[in-house]
């Protein structure tokens, strides 16, 4: 019996490290009696009521309007606190809020979030806030949390969970966060061109959305998430660089990204400087990040293999044949050049099913009419047009075309997506090429006209993901 692949003994490592570290944030403040604890919903403490131990909330919202004696914990999810909370008032990747009849008699610690802090509300202890969006004791806001702050368990526990979720990321796309990450090793130069262009064209581009109107969701919803989630990827990707560097290589990615990531830790504790130092890297892995997406787009194809020659093949001499004679034959058969062998029939190449390079590229106008198509079938299905309705299509794309390598509107107009190199269309390819999707269209919909002018028939989505769009041949199935 074949023993099971090392990565599920990984995803099984990250998955037990998970629930240990979510038991610890949900158990961690001491006990002072009847706990009210919450799991994919949201908790309440209502006005009149009072908790005798601690209130906390894991995968929900939490919001205290009476009394909490021990803890308010929210744990991916906000935390409101408008009455009183005789211990520690704690938001792990979610918003703290302190209403202005707030009262909190141990430290409040923001992780991950947004702290709001209405003026009447009342803190006994400390404000750890390790996040972006306030300001902390007359520092500008975007600071980082102090070293002597960051003694509370809660920002550990907090932080040790993040590099859990960033090592899970890497089990799952292995590829792309060690590509990410010889990105910069490789082109150093050109990934802080790409950071600094980067910084520069996002103002432009959503000022030039929230001045059509129509793209406000986009400029609100898509463009933000989209850049975080990259800006994520790069780091993790940063992590698993450090952590290969320190292993010289031995290390899996998710590994080398839990244990890259501790080793930055250690410095981003460091007052001010460490939280400069955390948002260069992710600006500068943002960078990465985009270059690496265009950089799959430029994979060679690699060559057809040549088939060996058959060995000659030789013939033993006729019974009644002399030796004498079987010797004169063969010095006469040396003398004479063998014939040439008669060529192979000629017949006409039949290219392979999906091969990219070989079939006939789609152009600008069809390619338009099957995603009308979709746009309406989609459309059609949850009722109208809104920016929910695009990120549902961009959906419905990534999972057809990874299931079967064309769309509803593809089908009808006889088209076919394939990679370039031939391989079949995964996961990784998919996502990144409905990802890209967004990226064509912010530019008001260039990515998609670049179709008209590429030689290669490309869009921008198309050389982000290596991909291309044919025609698919005459007789070939799409269902």
């Amino acid at each position: 019996m074949n023993p099971p692949p090392r990565h599920l003994f990984f995803g099984a490592a990250i998955a037990l490290l998970l629930a240990l570290l979510l038991a610890t944030l949900a158990e961690a403040a001491p006990d002072h009696g009847d706990n009210q604890v919450t799991v994919f919903s949201d908790n309440t403490v209502a006005l009149n009521d009072s908790v005798s131990g601690n209130a906390v909330a894991v995968f929900g919202s939490l919001k205290v309007d009476g009394e909490v004696s021990g803890d308010a914990v929210a744990v991916m999810g906000s935390n409101t606190i408008n009455g009183t909370v005789h211990g520690q008032a704690v938001a792990v990747m979610g918003d703290l809020t302190l209403g202005p009849t707030a009262e909190v008699d141990g430290d409040v610690v923001c992780v991950a979030g947004t702290l709001h802090r209405a003026p009447g509300a009342r803190v006994a202890g400390q404000i750890v806030h390790n996040g972006l969006g306030s300001h902390l004791h007359g520092f500008p806001s975007l600071r980082m949390v102090c070293l002597d702050q960051f003694h509370s368990r809660w920002a550990w526990a907090a932080n040790l969970l993040i590099l859990s979720l960033y090592a899970l990321v890497a089990l799952v796309f292995p590829g792309g966060i060690r590509k990410c990450g010889d990105t910069l090793a490789q082109r150093p130069g050109l990934s802080i061109l790409s950071a600094v262009l980067t910084l520069l064209v996002l103002p432009v581009l959503f000022i030039l959305l929230i001045v059509t109107i129509v793209g406000i969701p986009i400029a609100l919803l898509v463009l933000p998430v989209g850049v975080v989630g990259l800006m994520m990827f790069g780091k993790a990707s940063f992590y698993g660089l450090v952590g290969r560097a320190i292993s010289r290589g031995s290390l899996p990615p998710p590994a080398a990204v839990f244990v890259g990531g501790l080793i930055c830790l250690l410095f981003f504790v460091i007052p001010i400087a460490g939280f400069i130092l955390s948002l260069l890297i992710s600006l500068l892995m943002l960078g990465c990040g985009i270059v690496a997406l265009f950089e799959a787009a430029k994979k060679p194809v690699p060559p057809a293999p040549i088939p060996a020659s058959p060995p000659p093949r030789t013939e033993a001499p006729p019974a009644h044949v002399t030796p004498l004679e079987a010797a004169a034959a063969s010095v006469a058969a040396s003398a004479v050049p063998p014939p040439l062998a008669p060529p192979p029939p000629i017949q006409a190449a039949v290219p392979e099913a999906l091969d990219g390079a070989a079939l006939r590229r789609a152009g600008l106008g069809i390619r338009t009419l099957a995603l009308v198509i979709d746009l309406v079938l989609v459309a059609g299905v949850f009722h109208g047009f809104g920016p929910f309705v695009l990120i549902l299509l961009g959906a419905y794309g990534a999972i057809m075309w990874k299931f079967k390598g064309t769309t509803v509107g593809g089908i009808i107009c006889g088209l076919k997506v394939v990679r370039l190199d031939g391989r079949p269309i995964d996961w990784p390819t998919a996502i990144a090429r409905a990802a890209g999707c967004f990226l064509s269209m912010l530019a008001i919909g260039l990515g998609f006209i670049w179709v008209a002018f590429d030689d290669q028939r490309q869009s921008w989505h198309d050389k982000i993901a290596g991909t291309t769009v044919v025609h698919a041949p005459k007789g070939a199935s799409l269902v």
